[in-house]
């Protein structure tokens, strides 16, 4: 059978059974962390973390940097070894295998934290050198576990296998999905950091800048400004400097050389993303247990990427910590000592401004050759307004022409709840998915009828001169 196309855009992730030809156990990934101290896995792993960071650059899963970190843990003749067992399977193309990728890690680190005390000595004591091959097994271990089709969804008993393997592959492309940097940036800015007047004008929305102010103790800009410091600190790392041993920032140097940082604020700024390990490893053990791993699911090291074993701060993730600035700084708005009016005003407002940025951007990108809801709206329904009028015939949020082709746009902004993104409720995802394609879906198949009838042709639709008309539904999926 011919191969599907979806492999194309996947990539294998080399788990424990495909190079020892067996499963393995949760038994056995403690077993092997117990060789360390929490310090250590901490450091080790981000190592792991920042390595992939400074070499892939944005490409996820490189084979090139795969196999240079695989070589630099276990040595040149262990790594050979290993590719030549994974290659005795004809289907295995090792362009697309991946050993090491966030998820496997955060998670190693999460079982690390409920079974190793913060403030623990390695067994035996202080040592010059630290083993890595446990932790690379248990690393293949966790990977295997975490795939397995118990460990993929938490209600995989009560589901059928495509049930499962639909909530299973959705979270996992919201965990591993990675947009543009530069780009989540600008629209992360436009959402938290920039008023909206016009919108926050009307009393049942509420204004972000003003909301997140609230919660940090710092205004917006400076609260921008703190976090892409943050991020700088260890985004600059190269890999001559991590394997020089340069995986952690001191607290009291950071930020000595700013003078224009007040009396206790470079403490604030550190305390955006950072909490020390004993807070940390209390945050994890009150979410997760060892019955309940929650192997989606890693919100404290979203929140706090940064961990801190007093003045040397580690970072767990490079992915986690850039999301801070962008998607994470949510996190922030709908903390959990807000009320939850504020919280359900502040995803209203979230969702307006989303309906503003997204037109904003389309005719920035086509001109003349985008027209917005408003005109579609003025051509569809001119005389339905105003009171006592009747409904108003739907239409999509825009369109976009290209010569022979339409392009049909309807903007959603999403945010399901956690029981769906962490793969915990089929019932969750489906209905809040369901509800949003076809309330979107519809829209679209109506602009598509009023184009096909001519009831657009006064904007310069003609319809015998359109030969292809796509329908697109874009949704910004947001935690």
């Amino acid at each position: 059978s011919p191969r599907p196309r979806i492999l194309d855009f996947s990539l294998t992730t080399v788990s424990w059974d495909m190079i020892t030809g067996r499963g393995a156990t949760l038994a056995e990934v403690v077993a092997r962390l117990k060789q360390y101290s929490l310090r250590e896995i901490v450091w080790l792993t981000s190592r792991i973390s920042l390595t992939l960071a400074a070499e892939e650059k944005g490409e996820l899963g490189n084979p090139k940097v795969q196999h240079l970190l695989l070589t630099k843990i276990l040595g040149t003749e262990i790594a050979e070894g290993i590719w030549e067992i994974l290659a005795r399977d004809p289907e295995f193309d090792r362009a697309r295998a991946v050993f090491f990728n966030e998820r496997q890690i955060l998670n190693t680190l999460k079982l690390a934290f409920l079974i190793l005390d913060s403030d623990g000595d390695p067994p035996g004591g202080t040592r010059s050198s630290v083993p890595l091959v446990p932790l690379v097994e248990a690393l293949l271990m966790v990977s295997y576990i975490i795939d397995e089709r118990e460990g993929r969804v938490g209600e995989s008993e009560a589901l059928t296998m495509q049930k499962q393997l639909e909530l299973y592959l959705y979270a996992n492309l919201l965990f591993n999905a990675s947009g543009n940097h530069v780009r989540d940036i600008v629209r992360s800015h436009y959402f938290y950091i920039e008023s909206h007047p016009d919108i926050t004008a009307h009393p049942e929305f509420v204004d972000l800048p003003s909301l997140l102010t609230n919660v940090t103790g710092l205004p917006p800009e400076r609260t921008w400004a703190a976090l892409f410091a943050l991020y700088a600190s260890f985004a600059t790392h190269s890999t001559e400097d991590i394997d020089a041993g340069a995986i952690a920032t001191g607290r009291a140097r950071y930020f000595s050389t700013l003078s224009n940082l007040g009396e206790g604020e470079a403490e604030q700024w550190f305390g955006l993303g950072a909490k020390n390990a004993a807070e940390m490893q209390t945050a994890v053990r009150r979410r997760y247990s060892l019955d309940q791993p929650q192997w989606f699911d890693v919100l404290p090291f979203e929140i706090n990427p940064l961990i801190a074993f007093g003045d040397a701060v580690l970072c767990v993730s490079l992915p986690l910590l850039r999301r801070l600035q962008t998607t994470s700084i949510w996190h922030r708005l709908i903390a959990q000592s807000l009320p939850s009016t504020t919280r359900t005003a502040a995803l209203e407002t979230r969702g307006k401004i989303f309906e503003k940025y997204s037109p904003s951007i389309l005719r920035r990108a086509f001109k003349h050759d985008f027209i917005d809801e408003a005109t579609l709206n003025a051509q569809v329904n001119p005389q339905r307004t105003g009171k006592g009028a009747k409904s108003k015939d739907a239409v999509c949020d825009g369109l976009v022409l290209l010569g022979d082709t339409v392009l049909l746009i309807e903007t959603k902004e999403s945010s399901l709840r956690l029981e769906a993104r962490q793969a915990r409720s089929y019932e969750v995802y489906r209905e809040k998915r369901q509800a949003l394609a076809v309330k979107a879906a519809t829209q679209l198949a109506a602009t598509a009828t009023y184009l096909r009838e001519g009831r657009l042709r006064p904007l310069g639709l003609e319809p015998s001169s359109i030969r292809h008309v796509i329908p697109l539904i874009i949704s910004l999926e947001q935690p």
